[in-house]
């Protein structure tokens, strides 16, 4: 939480930079609305990251646990602020946004923030959120970005070379860029640890089975040296390598990267949206995903046939988000609790073992961050 709120804090100091010079400082009042726009792009995406990881984004509006919302630089005068309700929390969020929407530029380079990327983050937003209307507004804005986004942002048909370039690739949108070649022993073991550790997670046998029947398997899983000390002869098997390239870190070409959204989830969430606003037209929303697979040169993909129903449509739908963006970003595992199979959500379906309840869809307010406030910040309910 503390990195989320430095991350805030250094966004507001140039919101509040720029917006304080005059505009005869910029070459244009254009130039200046930009710069204020990706600064709050930019806040509103570390802030949608506190919602979806410390509040309780999946209650209603009137909810007192929303986030610790800060638009101001901090200081002692400012710090103990009340918690936001969830609705609240979800407009601020998306005020900033909309802002980026309207003034930001258009996407050149997944190193950079962009009109693009506020979209597809307010899109994610509505449809993670799923209140009224939210589902509709989220394809309005999925639809936007597919017809109206710079032709250099597009999917990229060798899966293995969208992995190598990594934040050089024209299909992410936004990743984890470390600057200069920069690489820490931080970044290499959380890639480490979570691609090679995937066989070794309780994953179940039905999603290991869609993971390794896909076309996509050998591009993205296979042998890496290194990890235990940094020792390369090491062989590691069933090792992730879209995340873990070729083992451990050999400088700036490994190109360790978290990518944050590619176009190829754009897919995705249109079948998705298709299929919840209208869901009699099951082969409507099945093309989009049908129209992803067919990008792929290599490897070449097969269509998606013999869906007949709505409930073979959303397993498909589902089956593809954990398939496509495995251990990528968080959005697997918001599919995981949105969508449902006989009655109950996917995860439970996956791990039936584990008592869910959706108080755990969060985690707590960190307990400095309680003792640190002279006024008292409610922890979320059943996590004191």
């Amino acid at each position: 939480m503390d990195d989320l709120y430095i991350c805030i804090n250094a966004a507001n100091a140039a919101i509040k930079g720029v917006s304080d010079l005059d505009v005869s400082k910029f070459p244009s009042e254009k130039v200046k609305n930009d710069l204020i726009a990706e600064a709050r792009c930019f806040r509103g995406f570390i802030n949608l990251q506190l919602m979806w990881l410390f509040s309780h984004w999946f209650d209603n509006a009137e909810s007192p646990y929303g986030i610790l919302y800060r638009d101001q630089l901090s200081d002692l005068s400012n710090l103990m602020i009340d918690r936001s309700s969830v609705g609240d929390s979800y407009q601020y969020i998306i005020d900033d946004f909309e802002y980026a929407e309207q003034n930001l530029h258009d996407y050149t380079s997944a190193k950079y923030m962009s009109k693009q990327f506020a979209q597809v983050m307010h899109a994610k937003l509505l449809l993670v959120r799923g209140w009224e209307g939210d589902y509709a507004k989220a394809l309005e804005l999925v639809n936007n970005v597919i017809s109206t986004a710079p032709s250099i942002f597009k999917m990229e048909p060798n899966i293995t070379k969208l992995y190598e370039d990594a934040w050089d690739s024209n299909e992410v949108l936004f990743a984890r860029y470390l600057g200069q070649g920069d690489l820490t022993w931080d970044l290499y073991n959380y890639e480490y640890t979570y691609s090679k550790g995937l066989y070794d997670s309780e994953f179940r046998d039905i999603p290991n089975e869609w993971i390794e029947k896909d076309e996509r398997h050998d591009y993205t899983f296979g042998e890496a040296g290194g990890g235990e000390n940094w020792q390369a002869e090491i062989i590691n098997e069933n090792v992730l390598t879209k995340l873990y390239h070729r083992g451990a870190a050999n400088g700036p070409n490994d190109k360790y990267c978290t990518y944050v959204f590619r176009y190829a989830e754009l897919y995705l969430m249109k079948a998705e949206l298709l299929a919840r606003t209208n869901p009699s037209d099951i082969q409507g929303a099945l093309k989009p995903l049908n129209d992803m697979r067919a990008q792929y040169t290599t490897p070449v993909m097969s269509p998606i046939t013999g869906i007949t129903t709505h409930e073979q449509l959303m397993d498909a739908i589902f089956k593809e988000y954990v398939v496509t963006l495995l251990m990528e970003n968080e959005t697997p595992w918001f599919a995981s609790v949105r969508f449902k199979k006989d009655g109950k959500t996917w995860l439970e379906v996956l791990k039936p073992d584990v008592n869910i309840s959706t108080n755990k869809y969060c985690w707590p307010i960190p307990y400095a961050e309680i003792i640190a406030h002279t006024n008292k910040i409610e922890q979320n309910p059943g996590l004191e």
